[in-house]
């Protein structure tokens, strides 16, 4: 029943994204907060669905471009990092929540296509409001299930092998999360350059971004 809600709430992330709302609640910062929150463990989803989403974040998701998809790929990370409560598992999720990102790109992709062929021409005889209401109907229930889909094959796949030991991580918490921190700098620095910021607004970026941070880092 667990693995059914976390399912559900990634068909609804999946509509957030671009379908119905876009309140934001498909980033994978507040995707990953709702799934730890479910989960028992808010901060730990907010960690890896933060490090889901600033690999996105660089992604600019215009024209055909295919991009990643954080929403159902952080409840996936998510699941498995608060699962496993170790820095090992933590890996894990952040792993496989990129992995399970670029997953969701595709499908997006796959969806369109099937979507575009949907479409009626204007002069098509007998159209009507009620049949151009169904066709928007079909599109937003495939797009649900699609991402309810993506997160339940994920979570089916990846959340039996946390635990039991596994996986044999050497780092502790500190250390995994620094490691992460190097590893984050690569799309923080592309996310600046598509910004475009100049000198003086990469500083005051850096100490808007320390601010944030420093209540994560002083004991």
């Amino acid at each position: 029943m667990e693995l059914l809600l976390l399912a559900l709430l990634g068909g609804v992330l999946a509509l957030d994204s671009v379908s119905v709302g876009q309140f934001m609640l498909s980033r994978g910062i507040v995707a990953g907060a709702i799934a730890g929150f479910f989960l028992g463990d808010p901060v730990v989803g907010i960690l890896v669905g933060a490090f889901v989403d600033l690999f996105a974040i660089p992604i600019v998701p215009v024209g055909g471009r295919r991009f990643l998809e954080s929403g159902p790929a952080s409840v996936v990370a998510a699941t498995i990092a608060v699962q496993g409560g170790d820095p090992g598992s933590w890996i894990l999720g952040a792993a496989v929540g990129l992995v399970w990102a670029m997953a969701g790109g595709v499908t997006i992709g796959a969806l369109r296509s099937w979507n575009s062929r949907l479409v009626p021409y204007p002069d098509t005889p007998g159209l009507t409001a009620s049949h151009l209401t169904g066709i928007h109907l079909r599109t937003l229930s495939a797009d649900f299930l699609r991402g309810g889909v993506l997160s339940g094959v994920g979570l089916l796949l990846w959340v039996p092998m946390v635990g039991g030991g596994w996986p044999a991580w050497p780092l502790d918490w500190t250390a995994t999360l620094a490691l992460a921190g190097l590893a984050a700098a690569v799309p923080m620095g592309m996310t600046l350059t598509v910004l475009g910021l100049g000198r003086r607004r990469t500083v005051y970026f850096a100490a808007g971004l320390l601010l944030g941070l420093l209540p994560l880092l002083v004991p």
